[in-house]
């Protein structure tokens, strides 16, 4: 809604009682600025995917958040979790990319290989 240091607060009250996005607080941090808490968030994902199930669409929300428009456009590219991301406001700041529409219109298509 526009105001990530209340929706930190609101993730930091919630966390024990709700299931939601593992992407959404790190993405909270990196839109209040606090990016070296969202780096270190995306890189405790990562070394977790190592022996554990971690969405690559969670990933690639961090990464738009913390405006790294590359690696949240290869974490797109290498999930098959594609439904939202026509309609996902967490990635406005790509759509205007080549390989964002590409990967738009392989979910449009439903061509999930292209």
């Amino acid at each position: 809604m526009g105001d990530a240091h209340k929706a930190i607060d609101e993730f930091n009250r919630c966390r024990s009682r709700t299931f939601g996005s593992v992407a959404d607080l790190p993405a909270a941090y990196a839109l209040a600025g606090r990016r070296e808490e969202a780096i270190a968030a995306v890189g405790d994902l990562l070394d977790t995917s190592r022996h554990r199930y971690v969405s690559l669409y969670d990933v690639a929300i961090i990464h738009a958040a913390l405006g790294d428009t590359r690696r949240a456009l290869e974490s797109l590219e290498h999930t098959r979790e594609l439904a939202f991301v026509v309609v996902d406001p967490a990635f406005d700041a790509l759509r205007s990319e080549r390989r964002f529409q590409q990967i738009v219109a392989r979910v449009v298509t439903g061509n999930s290989t292209a």
